[in-house]
């Protein structure tokens, strides 16, 4: 008959608001990192939402978007049709997805009795599963402690260490779920996992004082250490909900073992070796041994290769070492004011700001100096690197950590946090290339950050004389 299926016309319609909106996928995503808690609405999911690939839940993110939506695009003459009629269209798609995934029931009643529940699940489905389980176990001390802590001022470093642990092999697992509904879940359980970590790698680790924790710091008063608080216990209580949803996915489509395996601690194990989480990473062996680097995989010939070889592995070495200093680099101390500030909606409210919380510019000055200093010599040290793709790499990192203030006006995201993305994009592609592995593709967050500055960028060049 040509009619169109539910999920189309939904997603033919979600299409048409945005087009009519005037929001690019930036922005809309922008806009949602600046509702308190943060609405997610990346561009891999709008992309999948109006191309038809997955129907929205009725959640947040698809009731948010509708309202931002439709009040900018009746002002260019489309009616609304307010939330009500979106969640009609939304259900009536669900409900479709959900029909179609029903089996026929066969006519014979026999048949119908030795017919599986559930299709079997793929082979490859069952063994990314078993990796998740690996590296975060269901049955794990570690899942309990969150779930039960009221406070994140102090972390246990078995908590702590897991679950940065598992951040980078999670965000780099290949293959993807074969099943589209497993690969959504398990993309945002490795945005909130990493929005987790984000917050774990700002806390000092006090086990050199008799205390196995991390510790919030103090960064000046208070209410400000209260504030870091929120903000991991926020992150937390994201992250498990993310995490519940994949464990009932995996339960739903039988991919659960009767007992899930612990964590390995095998060095050939899929779990990193103690000391290279994102708290607070450490040279691997091969960025350490210069005598013993992982051979590539395909070793190349001649003198002259060689060579380039060892140049490249003396020269990537000395620029992780640089990368972790400055990862672990202290936040900068008038951060939190400089929040207020762009988060100040009235003059009186900016002007509040900057008579309660003064800028404190000798501990700045100092920060920029040795921001500015690690830096340098990270620009130094890369033009050593003689593998073109590498150095391309971190030439964009440096643009990118010289122009951070715009992903802070665009999307409040602080200087920490893009300096994070980058030092992790960057960290992953050495060590895969010193693994003779193919460079890693960047992340979600890394992707944002990264055309946030090349907008920026843009328009600067579009308005020179």
């Amino acid at each position: 008959m040509g009619e169109t299926s539910a999920r189309d016309r939904l997603a033919g319609e979600l299409q048409k608001l945005k087009d009519a909106s005037g929001l690019s996928y930036t922005q809309i995503e922008t806009q949602g990192r600046k509702q308190t808690p943060i609405v997610k609405l990346g561009r891999g999911k709008l992309s999948n939402w109006l191309k038809g690939d997955y129907v929205p839940e009725d959640d947040r993110p698809f009731r948010y978007l509708i309202q931002l939506l439709e009040p900018r695009a009746e002002k260019n003459g489309v009616l609304p049709r307010r939330i009500n009629w979106w969640r009609d269209r939304r259900k009536e798609a669900a409900d479709e997805r959900d029909a179609s995934a029903v089996s026929k029931e066969p006519a014979d009643r026999s048949a119908q009795l030795v017919a599986p529940a559930v299709a079997a699940p793929h082979v490859g489905d069952v063994a990314k599963a078993a990796r998740l389980l690996r590296l975060l176990p269901l049955d794990g001390s570690w899942l309990r402690w969150l779930e039960n802590a009221e406070t994140m001022f102090t972390v246990p470093l078995t908590v702590s260490d897991l679950v940065c642990d598992a951040h980078r092999p999670l965000e780099t697992d290949r293959p993807d779920y074969v099943d589209p509904e497993l690969q959504e879940a398990h993309r945002e359980l490795v945005e909130a996992l990493g929005a987790l970590c984000f917050e774990l790698n700002g806390m000092n680790d006090i086990s050199d004082e008799g205390q196995d924790v991390l510790e919030i710091s103090y960064p000046g008063t208070s209410a400000e250490r209260n504030e870091l608080n929120r903000q991991a216990c926020r992150a937390r209580d994201e992250f498990i909900p993310a995490y519940t949803k994949v464990i009932n996915l995996l339960n739903a489509k039988g991919l659960l073992p009767p007992v899930p395996a612990g964590p390995s601690t095998s060095p050939s194990g899929s779990v990193p070796p103690s000391g290279s989480r994102g708290r607070t990473p450490t040279l691997p062996p091969t960025l350490i041994e210069e005598g013993q680097p992982h051979a590539p995989a395909t070793a190349p010939a001649g003198h002259d290769r060689d060579e380039r070889r060892d140049v490249n592995r003396s020269a990537t070495g000395r620029v992780y070492a640089t990368l972790s200093e400055l990862k672990r680099l202290r936040r900068d101390p008038n951060q939190e004011r400089e929040l207020h500030l762009l988060y100040a909606e009235t003059a009186q409210q900016y002007e509040h700001v900057q008579r309660e919380q003064p800028r404190d510019e000798e501990a700045g000055r100092l920060w920029q100096t040795e921001r500015g200093r690690l830096i340098q010599r990270l620009e130094a040290d890369a033009l050593d690197i003689t593998d073109t793709e590498l150095r391309q790499r971190v030439k964009d990192a440096l643009v990118i950590l010289d122009c951070w203030e715009e992903p802070f006006r665009q999307a409040a995201q602080v200087e920490s946090r893009t300096r994070w993305i980058v030092t992790e994009h960057l960290m992953q592609s050495i060590e895969a290339y010193r693994d003779g592995q193919q460079l890693p593709d960047p992340s979600e967050a890394y992707d944002s950050t990264r055309a946030w500055v090349l907008d920026f960028l843009a328009e600067w060049e579009a308005s020179r004389p």
